[in-house]
């Protein structure tokens, strides 16, 4: 992984770090504009270069545990989604160098 993409992914894992204790979900913004991760890498195509595809080869975050964090965030409560985001934070610690699982 390259420096630009480790920064981004550290920037993401600091958001997520930060969202599994949140106690105010107005204050919570996963959405592209939010995301690290998307700034460095999502263009309307997809997101050629992100961690997450080179991954699971998929854009826009499918296939992971982003769409549970999401949706209860928009419709279950605030412990909800703050268990959905530690499944988002393992998953993006997982994608650091030298991580195991």
């Amino acid at each position: 992984m390259d420096t630009p993409a480790l920064a981004a992914l550290n920037a993401c894992i600091s958001d997520w770090e930060g969202y599994v204790n949140i106690s105010d979900a107005s204050q919570v913004d996963i959405t592209k504009d939010g995301c690290a991760l998307c700034a460095a890498f999502r263009t309307d195509e997809g997101c050629t270069g992100c961690p997450v595809v080179n991954l699971t080869g998929k854009d826009f975050c499918e296939d992971t545990p982003y769409a549970t964090a999401f949706n209860k965030l928009k419709k279950g409560t605030l412990p909800e989604f703050r268990a959905a985001a530690q499944d988002v934070l393992a998953f993006c610690k997982a994608l650091l160098p030298g991580a195991s699982g």
